[in-house]
């Protein structure tokens, strides 16, 4: 017998090993508690409490389509971050959580450049990432405004007069 031949059966019974021990932990229950009451908390800090039925879905029938609802929400609030996080750079810059991010940072900073203090009167101010790790749900710690000639400067631009 070929060291070839032993390996492949060897490979394939430890396949067939595998694929038993996933069939055994996927089906496992015994691990699992099993929820007997709403977990629903009410708006004074309370749980539901109500007796679920064998075989419910986890929440009483009250509370049932707001848990959808809440689900919803979050999972279409993941879905927006990640798809903050994977577009193009210039097409972040048009959604509207980057421009409302934008008007805080310029609030946050009075109106002013934070390196030549000139107000938004005189310049058009730009919002400076200091970092891209956080892009779509940046801190303000994350953003820095600059006047035009600023902005520049940090990216080693000429600066031409104006």
């Amino acid at each position: 017998m070929s060291l070839k031949g032993r390996d492949k059966r060897r490979r394939k019974r430890q396949r067939a090993a595998a694929r038993r021990l996933a069939e055994h932990q996927r089906f496992d229950l015994g691990s699992i508690p099993e929820i007997t009451v709403c977990p629903w908390v009410l708006a004074n800090g309370q749980s539901c409490g109500k007796e679920l039925a064998p075989f419910s879905l986890g929440y009483c029938e009250e509370h049932w389509p707001e848990h959808l609802q809440m689900r919803d929400i979050a999972f279409n609030i993941e879905m927006r971050s990640i798809a903050l996080t994977t577009m193009q750079y210039a097409e972040y810059l048009e959604t509207w959580e980057w421009k409302a991010k934008r008007a805080q940072a310029i609030a946050l900073a009075g109106g002013r450049c934070r390196l030549c203090n000139r107000p938004q009167d005189n310049v058009i101010l730009n919002v400076h990432h200091r970092t891209y790790d956080r892009r779509g749900y940046e801190d303000m710690d994350d953003l820095t405004v600059l006047c035009q000639d600023c902005h520049a400067k940090f990216h080693c631009k000429p600066v031409w007069p104006r």
